[in-house]
């Protein structure tokens, strides 16, 4: 295996003890944001370990930490931490499916085809610059002696104040709660639980924290079977 595989960084990774790692994870986002902005500490992989970090972020307790963790749950919607790593300038973000029409086949025939553009996490990301320069000295100066004392756990008192945002990729008129989301009902097994579990599920795939998802569900199971066909309508655009 060779020394730089994403095999062999996963096993290394893996043998960090705790403080080792949080270690790691706290200078490579501030060498690289300060290096290239948010942006780059994406664009180079090192999002895709964005929980990790963020649960790092938090146990320092501090307040310039929940700021630093706000705005880390402002991009976590906007990467797809599933895909496996890619090292510098990988393909890491959400991105963000539009139509559009082209000629296939023969001039004669116009059909619709698919593509992805990119989505608002790079905006999101560049905005999340000049806050952090702008305190990142000083936190460093608290990351330092958390780590020296131990990288003890005082995160309880920053976990409600940098909640996950809600995943919105634009502003809809529609009274859809997420207008980008869309899930296809039409050819599915029409069972309650299926229709409420696929719709979770996209919900899910697409990043929305964990608390949506729950609302979600405890609005779709509050009523009869058109009651939940209301709910999903409400949540996802529906299809």
């Amino acid at each position: 295996m060779e020394s730089n595989s994403p095999g062999s960084r996963k096993a290394a990774y893996a043998s960090l003890t705790a403080v080792e790692r949080a270690a790691f994870l706290l200078t490579a986002l501030d060498c690289q944001v300060c290096n290239g902005g948010f942006r780059q500490w994406v664009d180079n992989g090192y999002g895709q370990r964005i929980e990790d970090t963020l649960a790092a972020v938090l146990a320092i307790g501090t307040e310039l930490s929940g700021q630093v963790a706000t705005a880390l749950n402002k991009l976590l919607p906007h990467i797809n931490t599933e895909m496996e790593a890619q090292g510098c300038f990988g393909d890491y973000w959400v991105q963000q499916e539009t139509r559009s029409r082209g000629y296939r086949a023969s001039d004669d025939e116009d059909e619709e085809e698919e593509e992805e553009t990119e989505g608002p996490g790079p905006g999101i990301a560049e905005s999340l610059d000049e806050p952090y320069y702008d305190r990142h000295e000083t936190w460093l100066r608290e990351v330092d002696a958390w780590l020296a004392d131990g990288a003890p756990d005082g995160s309880a008192q920053l976990r409600e104040q940098a909640k996950p945002v809600p995943y919105v990729l634009a502003p809809s008129g529609t009274g859809i709660r997420y207008p980008q989301i869309k899930v296809r009902l039409v050819g599915e097994d029409s069972n309650a639980f299926n229709i409420m579990g696929l719709v979770r599920r996209t919900l899910k795939e697409h990043k929305v924290c964990t608390a949506e998802q729950e609302a979600f569900a405890s609005e779709a199971r509050s009523g009869d079977y058109d009651r939940l066909l209301q709910t999903c309508m409400r949540w996802v655009d529906v299809g």
